[in-house]
């Protein structure tokens, strides 16, 4: 009988002694749980709204901004000169769908007016302002007669160089037209007989 008071009595200090290591552990990991949660909390350096984060550019209606570079594709990174990059697809300003004509596929397309301060070709390179541009008016041609130089009008553009031997007479080992300085063609033909052709374009 004796023993069974003392088992009974062990077992209750048993649970008692189970409830107090799990009291404790709770106190203890929500205390240490506040302890880090006031550590790391920084005061704000800016009052509100000041200091929060830049929202992402999403599909909202609203104006956003962006101070890093853009690249549509995200395939290649962009030099510190680029701000904007579309290496693939095809842009449309004013135009919800780019055209395509008989050149191809237009890969920019601007419905409304553009400026720019010098248009150049596609490599960059012959630049010129609008006051430099008379704009294009035409094709035409220049002759001259024989063994012979011709011209553009000064300014134009060479397209080409051309011959006709009189009567059609024609000798391709010694028959030849070819470009000369900026704007010119040089013939030489069988015979010293025939006509040279300056191929124009005024720009």
């Amino acid at each position: 009988m004796e023993n069974t008071k003392m088992s009974i009595r062990s077992g209750r200090k048993i649970i008692q002694n189970i409830k107090w290591f799990i009291f404790s552990l709770t106190l203890g990991l929500f205390l240490g749980g506040g302890l880090i949660a006031v550590n790391a909390w920084t005061n704000p350096t800016v009052a509100p709204p000041g200091g929060n984060i830049a929202a992402p550019v999403n599909v909202s209606g609203i104006t956003q901004l962006k101070s890093g570079r853009l690249n549509m594709d995200g395939s290649v990174l962009l030099s510190p000169t680029t701000a904007l990059l579309v290496p693939v697809g095809n842009v449309g300003i004013g135009d919800n769908s780019p055209d395509v004509g008989t050149g191809g596929q237009l890969r920019l397309d601007v419905n409304g007016n553009i400026g720019a301060t010098k248009y150049c070709d596609a490599a960059g390179n012959n630049c010129k302002a609008i006051t430099e541009m008379k704009g294009v008016t035409g094709a035409y041609f220049r002759t001259c007669n024989g063994n012979c130089t011709v011209s553009c009008n000064a300014g134009d553009l060479r397209t080409g160089c051309t011959m006709r031997p009189t009567g059609n007479a024609h000798n391709n080992s010694l028959d030849y037209s070819i470009p000369s300085g900026t704007n010119s063609c040089t013939c030489t033909l069988y015979g010293s007989s025939g006509t040279c052709y300056a191929n124009c374009l005024d720009i």
